[in-house]
């Protein structure tokens, strides 16, 4: 039940995340481009957002609260088995299949 409830506030946090309060597309791809970000299209109506690398992309982790982003399970890796992931290298995670840990255990696929 922790793991749906998780779910669902990862997924509202990053759709709301996709909301950028820049009505330019022009201002909003070179406020993207010097953070180092990559201007990505949203799964809402508001059109894009700026993926950004992370700090820590790449690090062991065993549950997302250790990120900046999303502890991001090994491929292939069954639910509730217990694992160690790695820290998303960029802050969206957009139309990407990924599972993340929480807890030291692999969660289900989701595609965001």
């Amino acid at each position: 039940m922790k793991t749906i409830l998780l779910l669902g506030i990862l997924t509202s946090l990053l759709l709301t995340g996709c909301v950028d309060s820049t009505p330019d597309p022009k201002n909003q791809e070179k406020d993207c481009q010097e953070k180092k970000g990559e201007l990505i299209p949203c799964l809402t109506d508001t059109g894009y957002a700026c993926s950004e690398p992370t700090k820590d992309g790449g690090k062991s982790c065993k549950n997302s609260e250790e990120c900046e982003a999303e502890c991001v399970a090994p491929d292939n890796c069954a639910i509730g088995k217990e694992t160690t992931g790695k820290c998303a290298e960029r802050t969206m995670l957009v139309c990407q299949g990924v599972a993340t840990v929480e807890d030291g255990k692999c969660g289900p696929m989701m595609i965001t």
